[in-house]
């Protein structure tokens, strides 16, 4: 009996489990958690050049942003290891980046809240490319988001007001007397909503870009001045919470609270700020060997 030996080669891979990074501004830090369970798993940045870190993103690069919310800089970090690259953005024409986002055109756009704009910066060399939004009473620009087709949210927490613009031009202002009480973060979600924080009243208030129709959508939960948010990996919401020194998770149909997804560890985070997902995950393969007989 003629037997053969078929052996290949077959390489699989294993993505690892998302994690969130989250920025510190009293500890001066950014710390990773696991994305699925919230735990401590390091400290990823601390100390240095990085002081005061409002806004975090990630690139198209990989690699993580950081902007400081006392001077008009934006530190560049190695995706991986947490290894400062640079001062991507360094200038003294605002203090303050809050929140920052790459759009979908690849450039980077900060919230400087000093001076009433977002600014929009090349996405690979840091240049200022000018003013990417202003005026129509808009004041103290914290948040920050930008849908894939260039709708653009922010949140004016001086102002007290969602804003909307596209292609730099003023759209609508959102401003709800009842249910406000200092806009911080805004986020799209994929329902079309916008999902605003509101540090004073400790609630999340869904608006509709099109008619500034609005709804309490989540709320409490030991949400202690709420500030950003994220869509956590498993699609539900993740609320930081400045003064309780934790992220919030609720229920992304319902808005039903879920818990304290990431817990306080004051020897670590302080001051609460951003929450970002890590999506570029490590990629381990391994060889399986396999054969086959006839």
């Amino acid at each position: 009996m003629f037997r053969s030996f078929l052996i290949a080669l077959v390489m699989t891979t294993r993505l690892c489990a998302l994690d969130i990074l989250v920025s510190g501004r009293f500890s001066n830090s950014i710390v990773r958690y696991d994305g699925n369970t919230g735990a401590f798993k390091s400290v990823f940045a601390s100390g240095g050049e990085l002081q005061n870190p409002n806004g975090l993103a990630f690139g198209p690069d990989g690699r993580l942003y950081a902007g400081l919310g006392d001077t008009g800089v934006v530190l560049r970090y190695d995706g991986k290891t947490g290894a400062l690259i640079d001062r991507f953005i360094d200038t003294t024409a605002f203090a303050g980046a809050r929140d920052i986002v790459f759009g979908p055109d690849g450039d980077l756009y900060v919230a400087a809240g000093s001076i009433d704009k977002i600014l929009r910066f090349d996405g690979k060399t840091g240049a200022l490319k000018g003013v990417a939004a202003e005026g129509d009473t808009l004041v103290g620009p914290v948040g920050l988001d930008i849908r894939s087709d260039g709708l653009m949210a922010v949140g004016g927490a001086i102002s007290n007001a969602v804003y909307f613009f596209r292609d730099g031009q003023f759209v609508r202002r959102c401003s709800n007397r009842t249910l406000h009480g200092t806009i911080t973060g805004v986020l799209f979600g994929d329902d079309g909503f916008v999902y605003a924080a509101t540090a004073q009243r400790n609630s999340v208030v869904r608006v509709n870009p099109e008619t500034c129709a609005e709804t309490v959508f989540a709320q409490g939960s030991g949400l202690d001045v709420a500030i950003y948010m994220a869509w956590a990996p498993d699609g539900n919401l993740l609320v930081g919470s400045f003064n309780g020194d934790s992220v919030v998770k609720f229920n992304r149909a319902s808005g039903a609270a879920m818990g304290t997804f990431v817990a306080p560890r004051l020897d670590v985070l302080d001051g609460v700020h951003d929450i970002v997902i890590d999506r570029s995950p490590n990629i381990r393969r391994r060889a399986v060997r396999s054969s086959a007989g006839l």
